[in-house]
């Protein structure tokens, strides 16, 4: 009995994720074109704090992505990939994870915002975190 309300309690907490997954995706939902970028456009990234991520693209663009929590080992091993579900979109408001190295193997750590720095806040980024 107790297997099953444990099954049962697993189906609901994961039906719950999925229907907040759907719903932060929602076609309803307004995305800011300006506030997305394709990840297969970027140059190069930086980060000193395993929580935000600095991201310059080839057309000289950069973005500022801020993840949910810190990302362990982010700025230990410098290995990023991105996981989205828009056709390789990062844009704010939609759900999307980085993908980083650990000790115990790879980490998807949540993305929580993405937003375009203007040309001026991109100049005033100290060295540590310029991609």
């Amino acid at each position: 009995m107790q297997r099953m309300f444990l099954l049962a309690a697993s189906v609901v907490t994961l039906t719950g994720l999925t229907s907040a997954s759907v719903l932060a995706a929602s076609p309803k939902t307004k995305i800011d074109p300006a506030q997305c970028f394709r990840t297969e456009r970027m140059a190069n990234w930086a980060s000193d704090d395993d929580q935000i991520i600095y991201v310059k693209l080839e057309t000289g663009a950069v973005f500022q992505v801020s993840l949910v929590g810190k990302c362990p080992g982010l700025t230990t091993y410098r290995v990023l990939a991105f996981d989205t579900d828009f056709n390789s979109q990062m844009c704010n408001g939609r759900p999307a994870s980085i993908i980083t190295r650990s000790g115990a193997g790879p980490l998807h750590c949540a993305v929580a915002s993405v937003r375009a720095l203007t040309k001026e806040e991109a100049e005033a980024l100290p060295d540590s975190q310029r991609p």
